[in-house]
């Protein structure tokens, strides 16, 4: 049975509990930067389709305007 006041107890629990609390931090800091990068790579994908369908619409009009004449509404 360990006796709970020798010194080498409380060292062992101290190092035990600052290595869980830094790994808790390490994780959670690049979980966290890994969501941000991901978030800003899904909000440039959607710039992009969203520039395409501009693109798109575009040059649907312009087909339209030739295919039926520009004074047809």
């Amino acid at each position: 049975m360990i006796v709970l006041n020798e010194m080498q107890v409380w060292t062992t629990i101290g190092v035990l509990g600052a290595t869980l609390v830094g790994t808790i931090t390490l994780v959670s800091t690049l979980l966290l930067r890994t969501l941000r990068a991901e978030f800003a790579a899904v909000r440039s994908e959607f710039g992009r389709v969203h520039d395409r369908l501009d693109h798109l619409d575009r040059d649907v009009n312009a087909l339209m305007r030739r295919t039926f004449g520009a004074d047809r509404d």
